[in-house]
């Protein structure tokens, strides 16, 4: 019982025996003009517009988060430099 994947594939010709490659049929790549791109862009945004209106929907942190850390770190310094005077 002869597999018909023994030759490799028989659309692509991947993984043929004699190194014969069977040409499958080829698309035409086409570059998506700038029309196009805001056209799916926009479908996207319509989809989820609290995503589209959001100040933060490059993936930055929020302002708040930054006076968090500072805060966070001006703590920490202080009390490195308390511990340090007591030893």
């Amino acid at each position: 019982m002869p597999s018909k994947f023994a030759n490799g594939c028989p659309t692509c010709g991947y993984a043929v025996g004699n190194g014969h490659k069977i040409d499958a049929p080829s698309q035409k790549e086409t570059k998506a003009s700038r029309r196009s791109k805001k056209a799916l862009l926009n479908a996207i945004n319509s989809r989820n517009p609290a995503a589209a209106r959001s100040k933060t929907a490059d993936g930055s942190l929020p302002v708040w988060s930054f006076f968090a850390i500072v805060g966070i770190l001006v703590l920490f310094v202080c009390c490195a430099m308390k511990y340090l005077e007591i030893s």
